[in-house]
């Protein structure tokens, strides 16, 4: 009894140490990094995470969503609990690649149907011409900044609204989302 009153504090730090070590372990071992998650995602349960996307707009549940590589645009919907009943799905099937691979930090806008028919609307009455706007007319297009007008006017002439995909800073998906807002 005297050995146990004596050493008990001594006995007591080594359970704890010995308890301690496979959390130690599962931290420092490779493959087993903690992995904080904002949201239930079933659809990604298991797998380590670096890498997040924002979806807003006409979805279920709006939010950050951690990604893995080669996730797919039609995949992070899911996660969002999938388009809201007044969601434009027309709109979304014809500008935005749904099976376009979502990278880090990205954004992705799912509009409501009553956005996009009044976008639709305006886009009919009026396109930026390409060949002849200035960098401000051509700014007022969503998707295109300061950079992007400067490289379209240094690109002129224009022939057809695919050369577009020729001007640095345009790519695919960059395109689908301009294309209803130009013309020649």
């Amino acid at each position: 009894m005297q050995f146990l009153d004596k050493y008990l504090w001594l006995i007591i730090v080594l359970i704890g140490l010995v308890s301690l070590v496979p959390v130690g372990l599962a931290l420092v071992l490779p493959g087993n990094v903690p992995v904080l998650k904002f949201t239930s995602q079933a659809a990604v349960e298991g797998m380590v995470f670096c890498q997040q996307a924002y979806v807003s707009g006409a979805v279920n549940s709006p939010g950050v969503y951690n990604i893995v590589d080669d996730m797919r645009i039609a995949e992070l919907i899911d996660l969002a609990g999938g388009f809201v009943s007044d969601a434009d799905v027309e709109y979304v099937n014809a500008q935005l690649n749904l099976a376009g691979i979502i990278v880090d930090e990205q954004h992705i806008y799912i509009p409501f149907a009553s956005e996009t028919n009044q976008v639709s609307e305006e886009a009919q009455m009026s396109r930026v011409n390409l060949n002849t706007a200035t960098s401000g007319q051509l700014e007022e297009v969503p998707g295109i900044g300061p950079a992007t007008a400067g490289e379209i006017i240094a690109n002129r002439p224009y022939s057809k609204l695919e050369d577009l995909l020729n001007v640095s800073g345009i790519g695919p998906q960059k395109y689908d989302q301009i294309k209803t807002w130009v013309g020649l």
